[in-house]
């Protein structure tokens, strides 16, 4: 600290010097909500990057040429739909026990 802000601090009334601490206290309040937020909005865009990045090829600069872009597709994750019935049936499917040993 300043002898210009100690001075301003011993000049001051307790009631001044309370006030300055609340003050102080609702900003740092205020600050630690905000980065809360920018936490939480972090957090929700890398969770975006990780699922393109799963589907999308990460390319460098130097494979952007034409023959790489037809030879490097991206592979994207996809499954036949399923209905009721074919689910019943998985469910009710007994499939082999083999015992360890026989492993």
């Amino acid at each position: 600290m300043t002898l210009e802000v100690l001075a301003d601090l011993t000049m001051g009334t307790v009631e001044e010097l309370k006030e300055m601490v609340l003050k102080q206290e609702q900003d740092i309040n205020q600050m630690k909500a905000m980065l809360i937020q920018k936490e939480d909005e972090i957090r929700q865009l890398r969770s975006l990057l990780d699922k393109y990045q799963s589907v999308f090829p990460v390319m460098s600069p130097q494979r952007y040429s034409r023959s790489a872009r037809r030879k490097e597709r991206a592979q994207g994750i996809s499954a036949e739909p399923q209905s009721l019935r074919t689910i019943q049936e998985i469910i009710q499917a007994k499939f082999p026990e083999y015992p360890k040993s026989d492993r």
